[in-house]
């Protein structure tokens, strides 16, 4: 009762302490008037003897005040701001140096106290002339006196919570405590009024100033950052996650000054990793005084400082944070008992481990593959374990899931041609860029803050890099007693951590063989390499010595007496505190030192900040901030940072505008009547936007990003709310409560099978609207306009006529003898061209569903149904396909590629039945069969072959079975084989010779595999890893399905060489497009799916609904980018018809129509194909005019 009232009497008191820092920051920030000095030329005193202009600004009050300056742009000038100071914070302001290129520069100056005056000294170079000056309130001015006063009651809250607390805090106060002052001497080099000049600091903190700014235009999430390149703009936050530096740039934001924010920044991350450290320390060990020890070590490591105070590395010792948590993870999937009740439920912590690598350093992902590579080379049998698979799927599911709103938008632009994404260069001098061994175990620091890479020069001159001398006491330990066989407790665990250790500070040195492995291994030296700097794998080292001493710890303490133990401790520790404060003082002594108040005079050379950009641009030639115009002129424009409202006057179709601002993918562009406007790469890397409609315009340019990343946006936050409400403890009983709830009324309404055909109903729905939006927009191209007609000679005739029903057999016996032997598809061709061009598209377009439903039988039939295969099919025939514009919209080929595979999959259907039931057929389906055969094996020269080839698989595996092969299976292989032989028989085949020496066969060979392996060996990859996957998930844990693997392996094998076979063939043909590749492909995304869906309700549905997740992303941004690539060929052609309809019906006999000018997108069906020419006389030209009656001529539009 006493506790109760003493914690309600200091509640009062902390309640009305806050009331009063409330009511005394109000009454001081209302009684704040804001200033708006305006200083024109006149008003501005100048000191002709010693050159400086100034201004006097009086009865200044507490607050941000905002500087502007005009010059006349003659010359470079200086500027001071000095007032009578109270305290040595009173005033606080930059000195900047503006250059001569901009006329207007602002930066802010902080009054901590009342002033009477201030004064702004402007000292030219030269004869600058200054046109005014203005010193106005800032708008955050207020917002900082509040934040600050909030601050200031926080802390009277903390102080209470702390009081009132008192019982937890004494139960706790070791650890505490130990956190405290870890953090404490950790951040003693941001206790001064200075930050230390790191070698990336500049770079980090423009991004925290790009994220302030963007926190100001409402851009979160952020993407461009509008402040780098003098405001031309960067996609730092896409390439470089922002989520670590939120604290810092919402603190720029309240008002604070660049200094204090990333001071704050640095306290707080050495905090959180101090934190993080002794929780994944201590949930192993479960020894507070061990784990405190350890993390000291951990926190205070010589190389972690260095990275603070000397390198400014913000992402890689931020990533610091989340090492000790990442290695907490594999610690519960490998070593936690599989047997226990809570095996599988630990997520939160890997789960933040993982997300906070993703979100701070790329770099240190590369390293943790790297290494978790060798780790499963240890741990390989524990790889077989259903349960350790499921556990480690479900953590990367989640991290992915809650990661999506960034690795969405990374990996589309990983694919872009930027800058940072080129093939990275290393020399053959890389192998010295790493650390000898007197600079990996110095005890005391080394007095240089720069690193002269690989120069054969003094340690003095080569900044302080050790791994801690304390962490190789303990390595020598384990030396001795693993030497003397007295490694009895965590033997595995303390082996691997001690190899990967050792493993990591070798890589980090000179003596790792670089050179020679990039002789040998030029791979693995790319992979090696990847981490750009050897020494950064010491902080592996680092985090692998760290868990060493807490596996080790217990075997210590059976070895040793507590006397030893104690000075072994002391001694480590004593050792690695002296260190660590040697090289922090080193640091603070060193004599550099820099002040950033403002962000103004954060300064980085353009050609360090063009990592983010298009390569080729160069950025000096970009000092024009006008908007360059063609075809239009610009009646007003009002711009802020990336966004443009441009009132335009438009003189020309093919006018456009290009922005003072760096293309880059989502950005947008709008018109008057809301209207998208196409938006390119233009000169010099500038964003150029296409306007065609005449007149009067108003264009509006935004980042508004693209619509897969609104979704991935959406994900990782419902991810987040989930996880909230799945761990939170007040919200469990709400989860038990909708849980019971759904399942007694949902399942009674809704059954499986419903929900599972409805699932496929709408996915099947939005495909068909997908290609049916695409089949609109293509029009007829090349061979499609003869096949109108009823074929002769492949021109023109005099007899030519529209091809009617009646024509079909001897319009296909002229096909064989002039063209080639696929009268199947032609046929087909022929006939549905005679339906109406919406029609014609719409059966298309439902021949590419088919196609993807014939796929997903021939993948589960016989099996548990997976809603989640027939996402991840379409999505591969979107990826995968090759020539898609070819094969799926252009009709001709569509016909020859898109309909015969959904002719020669049919033909498979009883094929694949018969290999899960075995049933017999009726008297008349062998012939029913052989007719089949006939047409499937006359759809193309070589996928008939490879139907034969899979059809005599199929007649093995049911051998294999012990299964009588029936008669109708014989009879579909003959059929087969005459189809084949009436294909390749056509006279027509012989137009083309496509004989060739011996080494001329080989030659194709060698550019027929390459093009394979460079379009299908991300497939080829799946396929191996369902194969890997399904035997040791399923095979290797249930011995009674060990048959049906086989029976799989042999159905995948029996699909991938026959699609295999049908591209090898290809070296006989002269001629060997990509399109021809098509049932190959169509044959191991079948092979795929075979395996995916007979190991998909093992994965887990977190990691099957990531995967999903991921891909349809992908596949949205994709097929946005791709229909804007055929929407652009789609104005083209119909403005060329327009051309061509309007001749017609004036009475024109002839009419010139422009080129087509493309971009090579294998999507588009006009890419590659034949079109228009300059010559009327050509193939297609002949054909159009015969379909219109006009002669036509091209005329190319590129040279305008």
């Amino acid at each position: 009762m006493k506790n109760n009232k003493k914690t309600e009497k200091y509640t009062i008191v902390v309640a009305i302490l806050f009331l009063l820092i409330m009511i005394f920051t109000a009454i001081k920030a209302f009684s704040i008037d804001n200033l708006d000095y305006e200083f024109s030329k006149n008003e501005i005193e100048y000191d002709d003897v010693n050159n400086i202009y100034s201004v006097r600004c009086d009865n200044v009050c507490e607050g941000i005040y905002d500087v502007t300056i005009h010059s006349a742009a003659e010359s470079d000038y200086r500027v001071e701001v000095v007032s009578e100071k109270k305290y040595h914070n009173s005033l606080v302001s930059d000195n900047p140096g503006f250059l001569n290129k901009y006329t207007q520069n602002s930066f802010n100056v902080w009054v901590n106290d009342k002033t009477d005056s201030i004064q702004i000294n402007i000292f030219p170079n030269n004869d600058c002339k200054i046109e005014s000056v203005s010193f106005n309130t800032s708008w955050n001015s207020v917002l900082y006196i509040w934040t600050k006063a909030l601050l200031l009651a926080l802390l009277v809250v903390i102080g209470g919570v702390v009081y009132n607390q008192r019982t937890f805090i004494k139960k706790y106060f070791f650890e505490i405590a130990g956190i405290c002052v870890i953090s404490g001497i950790a951040s003693l080099g941001v206790m001064v009024r200075y930050i230390l000049p790191g070698d990336d600091l500049n770079f980090h903190l423009m991004r925290i100033e790009g994220l302030k700014e963007a926190f100001i235009l409402g851009d979160i999430p952020c993407r461009i950052q509008t402040n780098w390149l003098d405001g031309w703009g960067s996609a730092v936050s896409i390439m470089y996650g922002d989520l670590s530096i939120v604290l810092p740039a919402l603190m720029r934001f309240a008002g604070f000054t660049l200094n204090t924010s990333y001071s704050t920044f640095v306290v707080f991350i050495n905090v959180l990793t101090s934190i993080s450290a002794y929780c994944a320390f201590n949930k192993i060990s479960k020894n507070k005084y061990l784990s405190i020890f350890v993390c000291g070590l951990y926190v205070l490591s010589p190389y972690r400082l260095c990275d603070i105070y000397i390198r400014g590395a913000f992402g890689e010792y931020v990533s610091m944070i989340f090492l000790p948590l990442v290695v907490l993870c594999i610690y519960y999937i490998f070593a936690d008992d599989t047997g226990s009740e809570d095996y599988g439920k630990k997520v939160i912590l890997p789960v933040v481990g993982l997300s906070g690598i993703i979100q701070t350093h790329v770099l240190t992902i590369v390293m943790i593959i790297i290494f978790g590579t060798v780790f499963l080379v240890f741990e390989y049998k524990k790889l077989f374990d259903i349960k350790r698979i499921r556990y480690g799927l479900k953590i990367c599911a989640i991290t992915i899931l809650l990661n999506m709103w960034f690795i969405v938008p990374f990996i589309k632009f990983l694919a872009e041609d930027l800058n940072v994404n080129k093939k990275a260069y290393h020399p053959d001098d890389y192998q010295w860029y790493g650390l000898s061994l007197v600079e990996m175990i110095a005890q005391k620091a080394s007095p240089s803050i720069s690193f002269n890479w690989a120069d054969n020069t003094s340690l003095s001159n080569r900044m302080g890099l050790a791994i801690g001398n304390g962490f190789l006491i303990f390595l020598g330990i384990f030396i001795y007693l693993l030497v003397f066989k007295k490694i009895k407790n965590n033997k595995k665990a303390s082996y691997i951590t001690a190899l990967l250790g050792v493993l990591a500070l070798f890589l980090t040195s000179i003596y790792f063989p670089y050179s020679k492995i990039k002789q040998t291994i030029p791979f693995l030296f790319s992979v090696l390499a990847k981490v750009n700097i050897p020494f950064r794998y010491m902080s592996i080292a680092i985090i692998m010595f760290s868990f060493l001493i807490v596996f080790l710890y217990s075997n210590i303490q059976d070895c040793f007496s507590k006397s030893i133990r104690i000075c072994i401790f002391v001694m480590a520790g004593l050792i690695s505190f002296s260190q660590s404060c040697d090289y922090l003082y080193t640091y603070l002594y060193s004599g550099v030192y820099e002040n950033y108040y403002d962000g103004s005079i954060v300064n980085v050379d353009k050609s360090n900040l063009g990592e983010y950009i298009y390569q080729g641009i160069n950025v000096y030639e970009n000092e024009n901030k006008d908007i360059i115009t063609s075809g239009c002129s610009i009646v007003e424009n009002k711009s802020n940072h990336n966004r443009f409202n441009t009132k335009i006057k438009v003189d020309n179709t093919d006018a456009f505008l290009e922005f003072p601002i760096y293309y880059y993918p989502g950005y947008s562009a709008g018109d008057i009547n809301g209207n998208a406007l196409v938006t390119e790469k233009g000169t010099n890397g500038r964003l150029r936007v296409y306007v065609s409609q005449l007149g009067d315009n108003s264009i509006t340019v935004r980042f508004r990003g693209l619509i897969s990343w609104k979704f991935a946006d959406i994900i990782s936050l419902i991810t987040l709310i989930i996880l909230l409400f799945i761990y939170v403890d007040k919200f469990r009983n709400i989860k038990r409560y909708i849980s019971d709830f759904y399942i007694k009324k949902t399942e009674k309404i809704i059954q499986r099978k419903a929900l599972f055909f409805l699932f496929v109903i709408c996915i099947l729905s939005v495909v068909f609207i997908g290609i049916l939006f695409l089949n609109l927009h293509t029009g007829l191209v090349s061979d499609d306009v003869m096949y109108l007609y009823n074929f002769r000679t492949g021109w023109p005739e005099t007899d030519t006529h529209r091809f009617r029903i009646t024509d079909l057999i001897q319009s296909m016996n002229y096909h064989r003898k002039i063209w080639n032997g696929r009268v199947v598809a032609h046929g087909l061709l022929q006939i549905l061209l005679m339906l109406p061009n919406v029609s014609f598209r719409v059966v298309n377009s439902l021949l590419f569903i088919l196609l993807g439903l014939l796929i997903y039988f021939h993948s589960s039939y016989g099996q548990k149904k997976s809603k989640s295969l027939i996402v991840l099919i379409y999505v591969m025939l979107w990826f995968f396909i090759p020539n898609f514009g070819q094969t799926i919209l252009w009709a001709s080929g569509a016909a020859s590629y898109l309909w015969c595979t959904c002719i020669i999959l049919g033909m498979l259907i009883p094929y694949r039945i018969y290999i899960e039931n075995g049933k017999k057929r009726g008297a008349f389906f062998p012939f029913i069969i052989l007719v089949c055969g006939i047409i499937a094996g006359c759809t193309n020269e070589n996928t008939g072959g490879a139907l034969v080839l899979l059809c005599l698989s199929y007649c093995l595996i049911f051998y294999i079975q012990n299964k009588h092969i029936p008669l109708w299976a014989v009879t579909g292989i003959i059929g087969e084989i005459i189809g084949v032989l009436f294909l390749v028989s056509a006279q027509g085949n012989q137009r083309i010779d496509s004989t060739t020496d011996f080494s001329g066969y080989i030659n194709r060979l060698k550019d027929i595999l390459q093009m394979f392996r460079e379009r299908f060996i991300l497939l080829l990859i799946f396929i191996f890893l369902g194969l890997i996957l399904n035997y040791i998930v399923r095979v290797k844990n249930n011995k009674t399905i060990k048959n049906k693997y086989v029976i799989y392996s042999l159905l995948v094998a029996a699909f991938f060489l026959s699609g295999f076979s049908s591209v090898v063939v290809l070296m006989f043909s002269a001629i060997y497009p990509p399109r021809a590749m098509f049932i190959a492909c169509i044959f191991m995304i079948i092979s795929f799916g075979l395996m995916y869906n007979s190991i998909v309700f093992e994965l887990g549905k977190y990691f099957v609904y990531s995967i999903c997740a991921l891909a349809v992303l992908l596949c949205i941004e994709s097929y946005k980018e791709q229909s804007s690539n055929i929407l652009k060929t789609w104005k083209q052609v119909q403005y060329g018809i327009d051309l061509i309809e309007e001749a017609r019906e004036s009475g024109k006999t002839s009419v010139e129509v422009p080129i087509l000018v493309l971009n090579g997108s294998e999507y588009d069906a006009f890419s590659e194909t034949q079109y228009f020419e300059e010559d009327s006389g050509t193939w297609f030209n002949t054909w159009m005019k015969y379909l219109y009656g006009v002669e036509i001529k091209g005329y190319s539009t590129e040279a305008n």
